[in-house]
């Protein structure tokens, strides 16, 4: 099962994809516009996080500072 879709929302979301901050948390992208969502139920609704510079703070303790994540691969090298 991928859990790579499509999100229908306001605006075109693009491709949401797993990624693997560098705390080793899993928390789903959206490969076009930056938002995140810490759950694969959340996505697509109105409760996400936009990270910015600075800090590309997701929660308290969760960054997605550029290029300290990863896209989330399967054990057969699939993402």
């Amino acid at each position: 099962m991928s859990v790579e879709r499509r999100v229908p929302a306001l605006n075109d979301q693009g491709l949401v994809r797993p990624s693997v901050t560098a705390a080793g948390e899993t928390v789903f992208m959206s490969d076009s516009g930056g938002e995140v969502w810490l759950r694969p139920s959340h996505v697509g609704a109105v409760a996400l996080a936009i990270p910015a510079a600075p800090d590309w703070r997701v929660s308290p303790d969760l960054h997605v500072l550029p290029e300290t994540t990863r896209w989330a691969v399967t054990a057969a090298g699939k993402s």
